[in-house]
């Protein structure tokens, strides 16, 4: 009886924490850094989705908010790239009225940064752990970064 009851309560906690995974769009034309993002993004527990530029990046931000009724959960976007810059891109979802933190990820950032509505601004280079540190501190925002 007892182990058929720990078997439900660990079905429980799989469950919900299946349910809590947050949703990360990361955008970067570097294929390095983006499998790296990746990489250290999915070891903590996130499901990350990737794009090579600002338009493959805004095309899958409109697909999944047309698919999954909580669309993602975090942007996390370069600035310098092609066919539409992580700028443009943060435009665009301000404009659409998406509710989405955003990270901004570039060696190259812009003088109006600050007054971009961003979460959180990550100049490159950064260690996989810094990065980790400010998504968690997102999603948890009484926690210490790092």
């Amino acid at each position: 009886m007892a182990s058929a009851q720990s078997r439900m309560m660990t079905m429980k906690k799989v469950m919900m924490a299946a349910s809590q995974t947050k949703r990360i769009l990361v955008v970067d034309d570097d294929l390095c850094i983006r499998r790296l993002i990746f990489r250290s993004l999915t070891a903590q527990g996130y499901e990350v989705d990737t794009a090579e530029d600002g338009a493959q990046g805004w095309d899958s931000l409109t697909r999944m908010g047309e698919s999954h009724p909580h669309g993602y959960d975090l942007l996390v976007t370069d600035n310098l790239m092609p066919n539409l810059s992580g700028v443009d891109l943060i435009g665009k979802v301000h404009s659409a009225g998406m509710n989405l933190p955003i990270i901004l990820a570039s060696g190259n950032l812009p003088a109006n940064a600050a007054q971009l509505g961003l979460s959180a601004i990550m100049p490159k280079p950064f260690l996989p752990r810094a990065l980790a540190g400010a998504v968690r501190q997102v999603f948890e925002p009484h926690t210490k970064p790092g």
